[in-house]
């Protein structure tokens, strides 16, 4: 199996799609001007870097250019939508109110702002297919761990299975506890490839590239251990609350799949420097 041929390269390939949707809408801009035989005017231009500037700040907000891997498309979608809708409407405010003019009312520029997200929304969705092939393929995955066999942990290595698309491919649960009833499942239920240690010399060795935890949240001195001991991996870490004990009005929360909110504890280090991206906070 090919492991990540293009995972070294997410921040690369998020500047790439950045390009792309400015590209797009400059590129669209200037055909529909050439279709409809339009004058250039200076005004043009810097309806032109606005539209780019604004989209870019409100896509960038949204988080549209995050790694949408194992999430649903119509997210993203959103996403890319609400910050072209909100990118035009500031610009056709702005230009009733400041420069009292109507650009923004003439056919070729009425195309424009209808057509130019179709394409984008279009691209992206060509890329996550293409993305979603070569994952059921075996191509650009992720070895996956998850901290915690537990009913928590059991229900997101089923998630996993079910989703050959999303990339993740499942390795086995660490827990160095012993069975017992409310804090671990049977060997019965899960098999449990190793302790704790064995996990983190596992992500020094490049056999696990995401680690879940599914701890109790009452664990929090043991998931603070584990994440400072991971955190000179090269391993993205993920905390999934347990949302009876967890607090979401001081967190925000990304959905896995339907029911499997994962809140973002990412650590990643570049090189030799491990950087503890910490809790996202905001809501």
């Amino acid at each position: 199996m090919t492991q990540g041929k293009i995972r070294k390269h997410d921040a690369k390939l998020n500047a790439i799609a950045r390009l792309a949707d400015s590209a797009i809408i400059l590129i669209t801009f200037l055909a529909l001007m050439d279709i409809f035989a339009i004058e250039w005017q200076p005004k043009h231009v810097w309806s032109l870097l606005l539209s780019i500037v604004l989209f870019n700040f409100f896509a960038e907000s949204l988080d549209a250019y995050r790694s949408w891997r194992g999430t649903d498309l119509r997210h993203e979608l959103y996403a890319i939508l609400f910050a072209w809708l909100t990118a035009i409407l500031i610009l056709i405010v702005a230009e009733l109110l400041i420069l009292n003019e109507q650009t923004y009312a003439k056919p070729f520029v009425a195309i424009w702002i209808i057509v130019t997200p179709i394409e984008i929304i279009s691209w992206h969705m060509i890329v996550r297919t293409g993305l979603g092939m070569m994952r059921a393929k075996g191509l650009n995955t992720r070895r996956v761990a998850i901290i915690g066999a537990t009913s928590l942990g059991h229900m997101l290595e089923s998630a996993f299975r079910e989703m050959d698309w999303s990339g993740y491919r499942f390795t086995g649960f660490y827990d160095d506890r012993k069975p017992a009833p409310d804090r671990r499942l049977n060997d019965e239920q899960v098999e449990v490839v190793g302790n704790i240690d064995q996990l983190i010399q596992d992500c020094k060795d490049g056999k696990v590239d995401v680690v879940f935890i599914t701890l109790s949240l009452a664990a929090e001195a043991r998931i603070k251990q584990v994440t400072e001991e991971l955190a000179d991996t090269t391993a993205s870490v993920y905390l999934v609350p347990d949302l009876f004990t967890f607090n979401l009005l001081n967190s925000r929360w990304v959905e896995y799949q339907a029911s499997l909110p994962s809140v973002f504890m990412k650590l990643l280090s570049q090189g030799l420097i491990a950087s503890l991206k910490g809790l996202r906070t905001l809501c």
